[in-house]
């Protein structure tokens, strides 16, 4: 048989927060399912419950009800320095748009990854501008962004 916690106490304001994470499009998965396990602690369903309805570990239950208690919202959120580092510095990015802002030599007419790869001294594995400038970059932004020169083969789309 199953223990019954207590409910969580929320204020209106976190329960409107937490409620409109949960709902989100635009918020990582992640802090949907960290939302949604509090929601449900404040209705008052046991550990069992919560990890049947949301197919969460008993675990994952106990860290975030810890954490919210004592951190609210914010305990919600990965703690810094976790995941994985960049590759490149805020330098190095910028060597990467200066490099590619300009015209190529040699009778190019673009640049291609593993030129300005070898221009700068870089891997071209790691050179692809998603993992440069991270996930979400589309190729509709370079034009308006003032880069006419990227060409297609440089500017990688994320994944679906």
């Amino acid at each position: 048989m199953t223990r019954i916690a207590a409910p969580l106490n929320l204020s209106a304001q976190d329960i409107e927060e937490l409620t409109s994470m949960s709902h989100a499009n635009k918020v990582d998965h992640r802090y949907v399912m960290r939302s949604r396990i509090i929601l449900k602690l404040h209705e008052g369903k046991s550990y069992d419950q919560v990890q049947q309805e949301l197919s969460v570990g008993r675990e994952a239950v106990a860290k975030w009800k810890k954490r919210f208690i004592a951190l609210g919202i914010s305990g919600l959120k990965d703690k810094p320095g976790r995941g994985v580092k960049p590759t490149y510095t805020d330098a190095d990015k910028a060597r990467i748009v200066q490099k590619a802002c300009q015209k190529p030599e040699g009778g190019y007419t673009n640049w291609s990854q593993r030129r300005i790869a070898k221009e700068l001294g870089m891997s071209q594995g790691t050179l692809g501008v998603p993992i440069v400038f991270g996930r979400n970059v589309s190729l509709d932004v370079y034009p308006k962004m003032g880069f006419p020169h990227f060409s297609r083969q440089v500017i990688k789309q994320p994944q679906q």
